[in-house]
């Protein structure tokens, strides 16, 4: 409904928060919710196949732009 995002050039901000979803009918899956400079752009959007026991992989997306990325944070 809204364009979240910040003009060509500027900074952007993509916070991304997954957490356990511990109903019974769950297991093994999370919820991420993901805020575009500040607009919330998704709400616990469900992710299948999550395990708290092993490793995650992230990935950062490029386009044909020059991109740069700073301040990441895990934890």
């Amino acid at each position: 409904m809204v364009n979240a995002a910040a003009p060509a050039l500027q900074w952007q901000t993509y916070d991304i928060e997954i957490v356990p979803d511990n109903t019974l009918e769950s297991i093994n899956a999370a919820l991420a919710t993901v805020w575009l400079n500040g607009i919330k752009v998704h709400n616990q959007v469900k992710i299948t196949g999550y395990s708290t026991q092993r490793m995650l992989k992230i990935s950062l997306q490029d386009h044909i732009n020059k991109i740069q990325f700073r301040n990441i944070w895990l934890s």
